[in-house]
């Protein structure tokens, strides 16, 4: 059998410089992110409830601890949300406050 001789690789200072990279991302990503679970799990359960909403067409409401100055959040049996509000989620790191808009139940950012 021939032996394959193959020049085609990696030099040393190509792979740590992008080692380098990676770890840098890797690193700086959840600094810059700010990541909040709290706020997160807000925004998963809001789209699991409007989503049973729609397939068991019934209606649901959102019992959530993570939010403050509220009328109960609740989704009729089309997904639509029966109260337009501003919310305040209290996460972790930081308080966003939120509108509600009334039938599609979409969330806006409030500033």
């Amino acid at each position: 059998m021939a032996k394959l001789k193959s020049n085609s690789g990696y030099t040393l200072t190509e792979m740590l410089i992008v080692l380098l990279v990676l770890g840098f991302m890797i690193l700086t990503t959840p600094i810059l992110t700010n990541y909040d679970f709290a706020i997160n799990d807000f925004f998963n359960e809001y789209a699991y409830t409007q989503f049973k909403a729609i397939k068991d067409i019934k209606s649901f409401e959102i019992k959530n601890s993570y939010i403050s100055n509220y009328h109960p959040i609740s989704f009729n049996n089309k997904g639509n949300i029966n109260i337009s509000q501003t919310i305040l989620l209290n996460g972790k790191n930081k308080n966003i406050k939120l509108t509600l808009l009334l039938g599609s139940g979409r969330l806006i950012r409030a500033k």
